[in-house]
């Protein structure tokens, strides 16, 4: 079981480098999630996308690319965030651009909703939510968390409130598979990844989970 948060830092992108520019060094953030026996699958929100599921065979993670922050997690614990991302894809969950575009903006701090009340998602916004929704009351990353406003966090940001608690990881220890005999090699890292593909595939209304 283990919950990896990757922060990409490449900007490949126009809007990646002005996000680079204006609140570096990271511009998206997505939710990896590993379970023993099973594929490795990761959540975001994308810009001009829906929330989506990413499959382990489309990952594109690499240490040149990505930055990984690993938290402990219980077995419940993982289990609701894997539900409560499921259901995000499920719903549909549209990409919250106005507040992706005016995060930055200095002193601004908007009404908050919960997860399963706010009506788009950008990738920092959707972690912080998920993870507040998602671990135990008494989890270490709770006094963290809610220092920040959901809908102005950047991904810099979050990694920020992040790392006093969470443990660094590389993209082997990310993506390492591990069974109920031990680790095995990664699946997949940057050197042979494919091309992402963000349409989530059914549209089910909100489940909490």
């Amino acid at each position: 079981m283990a919950l990896h948060i990757a922060f990409e830092k490449s900007a490949d992108s126009f809007i990646k480098k002005l996000v680079k520019i204006l609140a570096g060094p990271y511009v998206h953030t997505e939710i990896i999630i590993s379970k023993p026996n099973e594929p490795h699958v990761a959540y975001s929100a994308y810009m001009s996308c829906c929330f989506a599921k990413t499959p382990q065979r489309d990952f594109c993670f690499g240490d040149s690319t990505h930055d990984f922050l690993s938290i402990p997690v219980s077995s419940e614990e993982l289990d609701r965030i894997a539900k409560s991302c499921e259901a995000c894809v499920r719903s549909k969950i549209p990409y919250n651009t106005h507040d992706m575009v005016f995060c930055q903006v200095p002193l601004r701090n908007p009404t908050e909703n919960d997860l399963f009340n706010s009506p788009a998602l950008f990738c920092s916004q959707a972690v912080v939510l998920i993870l507040r929704a998602c671990l135990d009351i008494d989890h270490d990353l709770h006094p963290h968390l809610s220092t920040v406003n959901s809908r102005t966090v950047s991904p810099s940001h979050l990694f920020d409130v992040l790392k006093t608690v969470c443990a660094s990881s590389s993209a082997q220890q990310a993506l390492c598979h591990r069974s109920a005999h031990g680790a095995t090699p990664p699946f997949a890292l940057a050197a042979a990844c494919t091309p992402l593909s963000h349409d989530p595939p059914s549209r089910s209304p909100l489940e909490s989970p």
